[in-house]
């Protein structure tokens, strides 16, 4: 009796997923030098929220790790520890390195949309129309340039839904607190507020005296 290895694959079949292979390549290739050509522009302009953010990563690379000094509630307390790593390793090049670093993670959050539009659908086609309503949109690579959160909560997001999906497939403890995990780090890199600057303020307004009405 000849036994088929589960690793042999017809060859009409084999030519099909060498062609998607090809095909996927290509995409990660271009998106890959899309990425590269905004990177080459150079970062945004610090303003406003980008400003108060690199700050507050100059702050955590000079250890002041609970951002004690921060007097702005709404800012996240995760995002400045990712810029405080370029600060801290090149102080010369922080910025572009921050930069870098968030071009990576758009890159790996477009590459895991796609996939899970394989997952979804079953069509291994899904992954190039994915991607070619992704590329239009310009600011999916913008943001990676500018100092602000999204490129650091979108990441944790797009794999968290990933997770859900997989604990659909293998629903354990492990995998459900490892999407709770990931979707809670999400919110916490994105919208969660500062403890610190919100107890100063509550409390600087306690003893702040009040004026008299007119």
């Amino acid at each position: 009796m000849i036994i088929k290895c589960p690793l042999d694959v017809d060859p009409p079949l084999k030519r099909r997923h060498t062609k998607l292979f090809t095909i996927v390549a290509v995409v990660l290739l271009i998106d890959f030098l899309w990425h590269l050509i905004f990177f080459s522009i150079g970062p945004s302009p610090v303003l406003m929220d980008a400003a108060g953010y690199r700050n507050t990563g100059t702050l955590v690379s000079r250890a002041d790790y609970f951002q004690e000094t921060v007097n702005t509630p709404y800012r996240t307390p995760v995002y400045p520890y990712f810029l405080s790593l370029g600060q801290f390793k090149c102080s010369n090049n922080a910025l572009l390195v921050s930069i870098l670093g968030q071009h990576c993670l758009v890159f790996i959050t477009t590459l895991l949309t796609c996939l899970l539009a394989v997952c979804l659908t079953g069509r291994h086609d899904s992954f190039v129309l994915c991607y070619l309503l992704l590329f239009p949109l310009t600011e999916r690579v913008w943001y990676a340039n500018a100092v602000l959160t999204e490129s650091l909560f979108a990441l944790p997001l797009t794999t968290g839904l990933a997770i859900l999906l997989l604990y659909e497939l293998r629903p354990t403890k492990r995998v459900a607190g490892l999407a709770g995990f990931l979707l809670g780090f999400a919110t916490v890199a994105a919208t969660w507020t500062n403890p610190t600057a919100v107890f100063r303020s509550d409390t600087d307004s306690r003893h702040c005296p009040q004026q008299d009405s007119v």
